[in-house]
């Protein structure tokens, strides 16, 4: 009986607590933003906790927040907190970022341009659309100077505004009619420096950059018979940069390098003829770099020389096609994976390509030729893939004959990815310059299109020919005179 009336008891005691709960929960109150239709307006009332409910489904109430004046009506607000309840010309957020403008409301990248103008939303700029200022950063150029006895012999260097337009310059004395140069970093310390070449018998110098522009030019001690064409590349593979020069003496000179901006000339080498063309590269795949020149003796033929793994070679073998060839060019054209070898010609011996097949027995490529004739005088410069397309294609220079004149040009012969080249597709372009010794390629412009540059002997001026930004295309060819400059040769660029 005891044991019954105990749990009668907790059960009135729990019920009795369970009651009390609920009116407190009944007489607790809470403020809410109440509709006032006569006003128009919310304004905060206190009500029960049973009623929230009641007015958030039939009056449209809610519960208070902080709201931000909206003053353009944007449905963005801003400033501290206005009120608490969402009445007219306020907003539940304050990111506008611009108060007074309905049409924006954010600044992604912080600029001071909203993201609806911006034309560069997540990238900071400082123009009117929210874009960076493109400062434009095309090449200075260096220029070789042939004139005896003159002020401005050595090397000059045009200024770019970044544009293409070069109101300044320097020239860099070697006291020398310089016959060509080139641009590479002997000593390491990331600093354009330049190699340059002079007439018959002359020394080699050799100018290090101090990354301003400014070159502290010497001579080598190495002498080169009047230097035709200039290339870099480490022949004796130590890991420091040589340089190969091509001379009209009939000789190769090869200087090595020893990474401080120093050189050790070797004994010079045979070419077989006045060479008037260089290029370097390792075409049997033993690791050594090899020679291409061309000979002017007799034929006016290619000739390959096997390096032999320290400046020197072991073999020199001719490769002849027919014709006079004038410029020479190695890289893999037919995109198997191993180096070809391209020149250029006269008359009905236009373009050759040499399209190396493998090795024989010897450790010699075995080479399949192909002559494409041209109309032009062609003097192959270099192989650069001018189209985007991937393939290396061909850069050369020549002249289209008149009675009265010669038409210097300058010609781009596009690779179909196969070493196959159709000239009747080359583009072709005629300038108002002297004789073209040397190309440059690079982005002179500042556009980010691939331009060219060429002397123009015996001017003393150069010729810009601008990329026009499509595949391949180019657009008017101009002159850049300067009095620093006389009867330029050979040119490159400070890249």
């Amino acid at each position: 009986m005891k044991n019954n009336l105990w749990v009668t008891g907790v059960a009135l005691l729990m019920s009795m607590a369970l009651s009390n709960a609920a009116l407190a929960k009944k007489a607790q109150k809470e403020d809410i933003c109440h509709f006032d239709k006569d006003t128009g307006l919310f304004k905060v009332i206190s009500v029960s906790g049973n009623a929230i409910a009641t007015h958030f489904s039939q009056h449209g109430d809610v519960l208070p927040g902080d709201y931000y004046a909206d003053t353009d009506g944007d449905g963005f607000g801003a400033g501290d907190p206005v009120d608490t309840c969402p009445n007219p010309g306020t907003a539940d957020n304050g990111d506008d970022v611009f108060p007074n403008d309905s049409n924006e409301n954010a600044d992604s990248d912080g600029d001071g341009v909203g993201d609806n103008s911006d034309n560069c939303p997540n990238e900071y700029g400082e123009d009117e659309n929210g874009c960076p200022v493109v400062v434009a950063e095309g090449s200075d150029i260096l220029v070789g100077n042939n004139l005896y006895w003159s002020h401005s012999n050595g090397v000059t260097r045009l200024d770019n505004d970044g544009f293409g337009n070069f109101p300044s310059g320097q020239n860099f004395n070697t006291r020398l009619a310089v016959t060509a140069l080139r641009v590479a970093d002997f000593n390491e310390d990331g600093n354009h420096d330049v190699v340059v070449g002079h007439n018959e018998g002359l020394e080699v110098w050799v100018g290090l950059g101090d990354g301003n522009g400014n070159f502290a030019m010497s001579g080598t001690g190495i002498i080169a018979g009047a230097a035709s064409k200039i290339a870099t590349a480490d022949v004796n593979n130590d890991g420091d940069l040589d340089f190969v020069i091509a001379q009209n003496s009939g000789y190769i000179t090869v200087g090595l390098g020893d990474g401080m901006g120093g050189f050790t000339g070797l004994s010079p080498i045979v070419s077989g003829g006045a060479t008037r063309s260089i290029a370097v590269g390792d075409v049997n795949g033993d690791g050594n770099l090899d020679y291409a020149n061309i000979a002017h003796a007799g034929h006016h033929s290619v000739n390959l020389s096997y390096g032999d793994g320290s400046g020197g070679i072991s073999n020199l073998v001719t490769l002849f096609y027919g014709g006079v060839d004038l410029g020479v060019a190695m890289g893999d054209v037919d995109g198997d994976g191993d180096i070809d070898i391209v020149s250029g010609g006269q008359g009905q011996h236009g373009l050759k390509v040499y399209e190396n097949t493998g090795n024989d027995a010897s450790n010699q490529v075995v080479w399949s030729r192909t002559k494409i004739t041209s109309p032009n005088q062609m003097n192959v410069h270099t192989l650069q893939d001018m189209d985007g397309d991937g393939d290396l294609d061909v850069v050369s220079t020549g002249y289209i004959a008149h009675p009265s004149h010669n038409a210097w040009t300058v010609e781009v012969h596009f690779n179909d990815g196969n070493g196959n080249f159709d000239l009747s597709s080359s583009a072709s372009i005629p300038t108002s310059g002297g004789e073209m010794h040397d190309v440059a390629i690079g982005d002179v412009t500042g556009d980010g299109a691939i331009d060219m540059v060429t002397n123009s002997y015996p001017m003393g001026a150069i010729v810009v020919v601008p990329g026009d930004g499509t595949p391949g295309g180019f657009g008017i060819p101009y002159m850049v005179s300067s009095p620093l400059m006389t009867r330029t040769v050979g040119v490159d660029l400070l890249d």
